[in-house]
């Protein structure tokens, strides 16, 4: 889901991926994706990334920390999504800035209900599918 002040773009979409993380490193990649081409001048967006993964934000600050625009790859985890993580450190480099802030999963948030309820209506289309 993407918001902005004068409208929200709700976006959802289906991928072979063998786990959750996978899928909400996608999600974040597919919405960074959706910004740079909708919007013009991205690099005067100052972004804000909310997300109940936090696997994204233990990365992100991972790399905040070690100040390198490539994450390193060290875990399992990693290593298995790497094309996505590059996609999204090279993509959040063009931003102005990125604000991430993480938000418990499944507690009644209007935004982060709307997002679950998406991901899984597309996961209910792919098994009909």
């Amino acid at each position: 889901m993407v918001i902005d002040s004068n409208k929200v773009v709700d976006f959802s979409g289906y991928a072979v991926c063998k786990t959750s993380i996978s899928m909400e490193l996608l999600a974040v990649a597919k919405a960074f994706e959706y910004i740079n081409s909708f919007f013009s001048h991205i690099d005067t967006i100052n972004l804000k990334v909310y997300t109940d993964c936090d696997y994204i934000i233990k990365l992100v600050r991972k790399k905040e920390k070690a100040k390198r625009t490539v994450m390193p790859i060290k875990d399992k985890t990693t290593k298995r999504n790497k094309r996505i993580i590059f996609d999204i450190c090279n993509s959040s480099e063009k931003f102005a800035s990125i604000e991430w802030i993480s938000v418990k999963a499944h507690s009644g948030i209007k935004g982060n209900d709307i997002a679950d309820k998406l991901a899984k209506n597309a996961a209910k289309k792919m098994i009909k599918d």
